[in-house]
């Protein structure tokens, strides 16, 4: 992982991973509320997103504010407190689905690409995280850090080895342009999208990567934290 990464690094300091899987930056946004409501103080807090925000956020009938699992968990809403036999099998149902859509190249599961207005407001939201995130960790007297993760439809390196979804990569293409501008003059927001720019084979797929990758932007992330802990 990108903490343990930085942890061999810094060998004098302390890192703690408090990320979560398919998190987008709102939701680790509420998990630094609950920490510091818990007591935590860290001296520097890192976040590194886009690839949740725009995979999950993009989804046709997701919005702006949506999270992953968010149509599904609607659904057992709607359906009430009754268990039903549709309710057992909706696991299977689920990848099912999935998989069938991967199978399908369905071109149309996500519309940021066609849809302007939403694939700026995924945008807005990212940033508008990051700085209430950077405006809690500094009221406590912290440093705030975010990072504009790598995705393989923007790096430089070898990828014949993967097959991407050319639609899905519409989606980053409509929507991480946006977030690269509207970042582009805060020190404490950093574009790393081309911190695999080299030619290795890092990428399992579009965006998950192998521990190479995870020691090129734990090096890209280093020098922007603070050498000494306060």
């Amino acid at each position: 992982t990108v903490p343990s990464q930085l942890a061999r690094l810094f060998p004098d300091r302390n890192f703690v991973n408090w990320g979560e899987s398919g998190y987008t930056a709102h939701q680790s946004l509420e998990t630094l509320m609950n920490l510091y409501a818990m007591g935590e103080r860290p001296d520097v807090v890192v976040f590194v997103d886009g690839v949740n925000d725009v995979g999950v956020k993009c989804r046709r009938g997701n919005a702006w504010n949506s999270r992953a699992g968010e149509q599904e968990i609607a659904r057992k809403i709607d359906a009430g407190n009754v268990l039903r036999f549709s309710q057992l099998v909706e696991p299977v149902i689920v990848f099912v689905r999935k998989v069938s859509e991967r199978l399908a190249r369905s071109t149309d599961y996500a519309d940021c690409d066609v849809n302007p207005d939403k694939a700026a407001a995924v945008a807005r939201a990212l940033v508008a995280d990051w700085r209430m995130a950077r405006l809690l960790v500094e009221s406590w007297g912290g440093k705030f850090l975010a990072f504009l993760q790598p995705v393989a439809y923007f790096s430089q390196t070898k990828i014949d080895h993967i097959e991407l979804d050319s639609h899905l990569g519409d989606q980053y293409r409509a929507v991480y342009p946006q977030i690269k501008e509207l970042i582009l003059d805060d020190a404490s927001y950093l574009d790393i999208t081309d911190a695999f720019d080299r030619d290795e084979y890092i990428y399992i797929d579009f965006c998950h990567f192998s521990p190479r990758g995870g020691q090129l932007l734990a090096e890209a992330i280093a020098p922007t934290l603070p050498r000494e802990a306060r």
